[in-house]
């Protein structure tokens, strides 16, 4: 019997096998710039690249016409991703002076416009230039149409690479879609427009991406200083009670004082950090503030600058419509030494900055800093036979005296419960009362750095600063009267029950 011949058919099937995957190579391997090019092919405007310069942006909508002109090509960052410097070229101020750009704004609106991708294509290539020229009219995108004064549009000027003018490029927006909720959109490069591929867009991506304010784009910052260089502050407030509403700050070494009293740090800087991200929702006329009081005043002072900041709040009436009764509304309205004009601001600027003394002073007895250094404890009072008296070595509280029966488990919890609770008030002068103890907390070199009374008058748990000569309680948190131990008993170790 012959022998079959495999040669041929191996030489088939290899042939077979190199064909067929250079074939899914070719399809495959392509497809992703395909992909890419479908996409660019569905957007109304298609920037070279995301790198590309755009030295000016004209946004046509029913808000009017906005000028945007970026002014940092020298340094390359007009860019969809970069934060450049762009000025608000039209419309002008009252004095002819040019608005500055929110940058973020201006990056987000370019990007977003740049990117912006149609729900659906018309492709016109197949018509003839008669029918296209009436299918433009029919979208509402034909040249008389879109040289009316209502007509919308978007159009980006890139600038090449030595920053002179490139592309004009511009999206056209037509007659809504009679079927679905869509605008008929047309793109030109140069004045010159692709009446061969009609985009769709969703009336909702025209309206949220593409119809935008004046306000959308000013810069609404009220005040440009960091609130780390404010080394003091006076203000007027409507939640001091006391002093007038009068609040003094001053900061030296780091630290703050608030009316002469140690502050805290982190809710001054949270008022301060307010101040100076405050940002305006609208700029609004002076008339807005007629006859009103402000409520809130800051001074700032940074070196030898000084920032200002006004408050002023209007309440609107109560409205009728129909049986409905509308509620009244609070308005708030902000003057700052940065910012020329009368702008309108969220109520919660006035959250952040209108504190009282009792806000800003310091709450704590204990810093957590404070509570890892400190290595001795000692408990005196008139009922107690002996001194609870701690140490802390090698990582953990004893008892100096051991025949005393003192459970050093306490001391921890102590020195914990003084780092966490907080003064609720002070009261001047301190209420009549009850002496618990007095708690001495320091190390070797100074046993007695922290000195309290503590204290129980009329169901309310006290504490005084011995250390300090101002004739003040704190009022602490009820959750202190409950941890801590009120009798000498209460520091002992507890003996189990006989069973």
């Amino acid at each position: 019997m012959k022998q079959p011949n495999w040669k041929t058919p191996l030489i088939l099937s290899a042939t077979l096998l190199t064909v067929g995957t250079f074939s899914y190579w070719l399809q495959y391997s392509h497809k992703p710039k395909k992909d890419k090019i479908d996409i660019l092919s569905k957007k109304p405007i298609a920037l070279p690249s995301e790198e590309a310069q755009v030295t000016l942006i004209k946004i046509k909508s029913t808000q009017g016409l906005i000028e945007l002109k970026c002014e940092s090509l020298a340094e390359k960052k007009c860019s969809q991703g970069s934060l450049g410097k762009w000025v608000i070229s039209h419309p002008q101020g009252p004095n002819g002076e040019l608005y500055s750009a929110d940058p973020s704004s201006v990056k987000d609106y370019l990007s977003t416009a740049a990117n912006a991708i149609a729900t659906e294509v018309i492709d016109l290539n197949d018509e003839t230039p008669e029918k296209r020229k009436s299918l433009l009219s029919e979208y509402g995108l034909s040249d008389d149409q879109r040289t009316n004064k209502d007509t919308q549009f978007v159009e980006m000027i890139t600038s090449d690479e030595q920053g002179k003018p490139g592309k004009r490029l511009t999206a056209w927006f037509g007659a809504d879609h009679p079927i679905g909720d869509k605008t008929f959109v047309a793109s030109a490069v140069d004045g010159t427009i692709n009446d061969k591929l009609i985009f769709l867009i969703s009336n909702q991506t025209k309206t949220s991406n593409f119809s935008k304010s004046l306000t959308s784009f000013r810069d609404k910052t009220l005040f440009n200083f960091d609130r780390k260089v404010i080394t003091s502050f006076t203000a007027k407030v409507t939640a001091e009670k006391k002093n007038g509403g009068k609040l003094i700050g001053n900061k030296t070494a780091g630290l703050w004082m608030i009316n002469g009293f140690p502050a805290n740090f982190d809710h001054i800087e949270t008022v301060l950090s307010g101040i100076a991200n405050a940002k305006a929702i609208e700029f609004v006329e002076q008339s807005m503030i007629k006859g009103l009081k402000p409520i809130i005043t800051y001074d700032l002072k940074a070196g030898d600058k000084t920032h200002s900041l006004v408050i002023f709040e209007k309440v609107t009436p109560t409205k009728k419509i129909g049986t409905e009764k509308l509620p009244a509304e609070k308005h708030y309205y902000a003057q700052s030494s940065d910012q020329k004009e009368l702008v309108e601001v969220e109520s919660i600027l006035r959250s952040n900055i209108d504190k009282n003394l009792v806000e800003l002073r310091n709450t704590i007895l204990l810093t957590e800093a404070e509570k890892v250094t400190a290595s001795l404890i000692k408990i005196e009072g008139a009922s107690y036979s002996a001194s609870p008296d701690f140490s802390y070595i090698k990582g953990k509280w004893i008892a100096k005296d051991g025949t005393k029966n003192w459970e050093p488990s306490i001391a921890s919890k102590l020195i914990d419960l003084f780092a966490v609770t907080r003064i609720k008030d002070f009261v001047s002068p301190p209420p009549a009362g009850k002496e618990l103890f007095k708690v001495a907390i320091g190390d070797e070199k100074n046993p007695t750095k922290f000195y309290y009374s503590i204290s129980d008058s009329k169901g309310n748990l006290y504490s005084r600063n011995l250390n300090e000569k101002n004739n003040e309680a704190y009022l602490m948190e009820d959750s202190m009267k409950q941890a801590l131990p009120k009798t000498e008993n209460e520091w002992k170790i507890k003996t189990p029950a006989p069973k």
